[in-house]
């Protein structure tokens, strides 16, 4: 009985050290999915957060740009002149309270060239199409100073090559339909949304994972929308008829840009797929794979026919794809024979 007693006792150890394992289990489950949930849902409120902060120093910017005269705006007016004097050889000297003049030219950079609304559109767009990639709060916290440093770099970058354009342009005979100022508002546009495009672009292949084509594309158009057009109408704007001519412009331009650029990108990949298919590598390829094994052709049915008295079938020609078969009303006369 003692023997029996404890041979029980085991197997009840050993039953509840198989609950409490499986109890473990389930548990440690519950725990890893409450985790991962909960992981979840910080990443979505730091995601908020980030693009919250973003939306609001976008918000700043913009309102001390709209207030801010020539002497406030030194900080941006200063290297962008400087970089004008390099790339075109046009010299440049400050006059108080209204900007960067060259005598020379009678050209003056004003505080409507400094560029601020390009520095807003490419900030949003590196915050929207950037940071809800990242994984951690601290990183995407992080990149907000890295957007606001991109944006600021490429700002006087594109602002400067607008400003030498537009000298070049002043010094080239235009066509009659189209005037210097249009013709500066159309370059505007487009070196602004093609140097966005090139911005994300150059982002994104700093990524392992690359984003879609179409976000590529819609995020820095939006952004620049949003800044061109979105915001000066919800200031008032569309009350005044120039601001529907600008914006007809910009919509015009803004959209065959966005097709050209999604023409060239398909004609572009289907190159690179036909130059990948006839390339070296891809012969050896072909080479080297073994050939097919034919399937083994079904054996030709002669008996029952030759024994019925009967002439055999003609063999197959070499236009037939298969031997021929004998039917089986064949079949049955070989055998009744």
């Amino acid at each position: 009985m003692s023997g029996d007693g404890g041979a029980r006792g085991a197997a009840l150890a050993i039953a509840a050290a198989v609950l409490g394992l499986s109890a473990s289990r389930g548990v440690a489950r519950a725990a890893v999915a409450h985790v991962s949930r909960s992981s979840g849902r910080r990443a979505h409120l730091a995601t908020a957060a980030v693009l919250a902060a973003g939306a609001l120093a976008a918000f700043v910017v913009k309102a001390f740009y709209a207030r801010a005269g020539a002497d406030e705006l030194q900080f941006v007016l200063a290297p962008t002149a400087a970089l004008v004097e390099r790339i075109s050889g046009v010299a440049f000297e400050r006059e108080a309270g209204a900007g960067y003049l060259s005598r020379e030219r009678s050209y003056l950079i004003a505080p409507a060239c400094a560029g601020l609304n390009f520095a807003i559109a490419a900030f949003a767009m590196l915050v929207l199409g950037f940071a809800p990639r990242l994984a951690r709060g601290r990183a995407k916290a992080g990149w907000l100073l890295a957007a606001a440093t991109l944006a600021c770099a490429a700002t006087l970058l594109v602002n400067a090559t607008r400003i030498s354009i537009d000298l070049a342009l002043r010094e080239s005979t235009l066509p009659a339909w189209l005037p210097h100022a249009q013709a500066h508002r159309l370059e505007g546009i487009a070196l602004y949304l093609a140097s966005l495009w090139t911005l994300y672009a150059a982002v994104d292949a700093g990524f392992a994972r690359r984003a879609p084509r179409w976000r590529a594309a819609l995020v820095p158009l939006g952004s620049y929308l949003a800044v061109a057009l979105l915001v000066p109408a919800l200031n008032g704007a569309y009350a005044r008829p120039e601001f529907w001519k600008h914006a007809s412009e910009v919509l015009a331009l803004s959209l065959a840009l966005t097709a050209a650029l999604a023409a060239t990108t398909r004609s572009v990949r289907r190159g690179r797929l036909d130059r990948l298919a006839a390339g070296p590598l891809c012969r050896r390829v072909i080479r080297a794979s073994p050939p097919r094994a034919s399937r083994p052709s079904p054996p030709e049915c002669t008996s029952p026919c030759s024994d019925s008295g009967r002439s055999p079938p003609a063999r197959s020609t070499a236009s037939d794809r298969s031997p021929r078969r004998c039917s089986p009303r064949a079949r049955r006369t070989g055998s009744r024979a």
